[in-house]
């Protein structure tokens, strides 16, 4: 992205496991929202539907 992300969302895991945390790069764009995982390099384009819920529970 041509900008800073939006939010930095960072998941710890709770229940005991042995999963990594995980960072998430998080910006709105046009209606969608768009992901970057750390140190996954992996990028994602929710669905607009996927992107407003994610929206409303940020907000």
């Amino acid at each position: 992205m041509d900008r800073p992300p939006d939010y930095k969302i960072h998941f710890v895991p709770t229940d005991g496991s042995e999963a990594l945390s995980v960072w998430y790069d998080l910006w709105f764009t046009n209606g969608f929202a768009e992901l970057y995982i750390e140190g996954q390099n992996q990028h994602k384009k929710l669905s607009e539907a996927d992107s407003l819920i994610l929206h409303d529970v940020i907000q």
